[in-house]
């Protein structure tokens, strides 16, 4: 994780090869989910980024995260593919995975879903809360935090 804080994709995908491969060999299925997702991010986040990659190891790792139970992990792979999609110009799908990571997480999926926003996912628009400063979803008439009027 700390490589791709600090902008080294390349030794974040190594390192977090590596990683999986222990994973899997020791069966820690949670450390398998987690890992994946870490993998999908390196190749998303590649100076060339490999999207068919990110997508097999974000879905990967959904698919291991909603197996488990592990629903932060699980919203955390939504993001990471409504980013993806959102990137690719498929911005319906992206969407949808935003929204569904939005709504896995709901208190903090608005926090999530905005800073999706702010780093190119696509289309999604928030309603910003001028009493409040919440983000809340689009085409939400009053905030969801305080109840002001959203203009």
């Amino acid at each position: 994780m700390r490589y791709l804080l600090a902008s080294r994709a390349s030794d974040s995908l190594a390192t977090a090869r590596r990683a999986l491969t222990l994973a899997r060999e020791r069966g820690e299925r949670l450390h398998e989910a987690h890992t994946l997702w870490l993998v999908g991010e390196a190749f998303a986040q590649a100076s060339s980024p490999n999207e068919l990659s990110s997508e097999r190891s974000y879905r990967e790792a959904l698919t291991l995260a909603t197996e488990l139970n592990m629903r932060p992990l699980a919203a955390h792979c939504h993001l990471g593919l409504g980013k993806l999609h959102g990137r690719t110009g498929d911005c319906v799908k992206g969407e949808e995975h935003l929204n569904t990571a939005m709504m896995m997480v709901p208190r903090d999926g608005y926090a999530l879903l905005a800073a999706a926003s702010r780093s190119g996912a696509g289309s999604v628009r928030l309603m910003h809360c001028p009493v409040c400063g919440f983000d809340n979803r689009e085409r939400v008439r009053f905030c969801e935090e305080c109840g002001g009027k959203l203009e």
